[in-house]
């Protein structure tokens, strides 16, 4: 009896014990990972990896549901790194991506980040108003219309900012 004791204490010692996930095994830190990514707790870095993790995991797998929010979340991430090229590579992945797969809600998302992308950073207000454009599109069909209305909502600015008063008005 003392030896089985013994030998079930040994067996459970921490040592050599790796207690981070692998990418082999990745399969039960699907939702751990993509939490850390999404969490503004943890440092951009961080975020990153546990992104990268996920999408390299994921990418041959483009039926599971989750690649599509783990395209959002890179790009997300590479617009706040501000690595405008590789937001440029994802956004064109992540829109065939979604249109293959009638993923509307993030195609809806994905316009908004590059309306906001066109806006702010480039200052291509064309491009902007068109990806705010497509944007309300997609939530007025997921019937969103809190965001239907922060779409308008910048469209109409971005009217104004041109002196297109009737625009402007009849949008908002």
């Amino acid at each position: 009896m003392l030896l089985a004791v013994i030998g079930f204490c040994l067996s459970c010692s921490r040592q050599g014990a790796n207690h981070s996930p692998n990418v082999q095994s990745i399969g039960d830190s699907i939702p751990f990972y993509f939490n850390i990514s999404t969490d503004a707790e943890f440092s951009i870095e961080d975020r990153c990896r546990a992104v990268n993790r996920l999408y390299f995991h994921l990418k041959k797998k483009e039926r599971d549901t989750i690649y599509g929010h783990i395209l959002y979340q890179k790009n997300v991430l590479h617009l706040s790194l501000k690595e405008y090229d590789s937001l440029s590579f994802y956004n064109d992945r992540l829109i065939d991506y979604a249109s293959r797969n009638g993923d509307v809600f993030n195609l809806a998302r994905q316009y908004y980040l590059m309306g906001y992308y066109f806006s702010v950073i480039t200052q291509d207000y064309e491009r902007a108003f068109q990806n705010y454009t497509s944007s309300k599109s997609y939530y007025e069909q997921i019937k969103d219309w809190n965001w239907v209305g922060i779409n308008l909502l910048n469209m109409g600015t971005i009217q104004k900012d041109f002196n297109d008063y009737f625009g402007s008005k009849e949008t908002l």
